[in-house]
């Protein structure tokens, strides 16, 4: 059983099991309404980080604290289409790096523009070199 340690915005929470050990748990509103000690079902959530002292985690709980739910989910969207594609299980630091990558060009667009076209195209590239890259690691 999981309880709601923090709130980290909409979609994602820390969470932790009867045994004190913590997760971060994503899923779309998730975090919605809820508040510390709360108790998470296994249907709430689609993607769980173990939390341990790693900088890759730490990094993860630093950027989604401050990252929008919709870019969130647009990251998790992304890791699991490519991770079917490919028919393999991806690191999880992808998902921090494609999070930290798609949070920095977000802030960067002026804020009363939509989505441009050419965000998009150069998105799927970037996105499509990254993962060529990630599986000759």
């Amino acid at each position: 059983m999981l309880r709601i340690k923090k709130v980290l915005n909409s979609s994602v929470v820390l969470a932790t099991d009867e045994h004190s050990q913590e997760f971060i748990l994503l899923g779309k509103g998730i975090g919605y309404g809820k508040k510390a000690g709360t108790v998470i079902g296994d249907s709430d959530f689609n993607q769980v980080f173990v939390t341990s002292p790693n900088p890759s985690v730490e990094q993860l709980l630093t950027t989604v604290a401050s990252t929008s739910p919709q870019l969130i989910e647009l990251t998790q969207t992304i890791v699991n289409r490519a991770a079917e594609q490919l028919q393999t299980k991806l690191s999880d630091s992808l998902y921090v790096a494609l999070l930290d990558h798609l949070k920095l060009r977000w802030n960067v667009m002026p804020k009363e523009s939509k989505l441009p076209i050419e965000f998009i195209g150069k998105l799927k590239r970037i996105t499509a070199m990254n993962l060529r890259l990630a599986m000759l690691q």
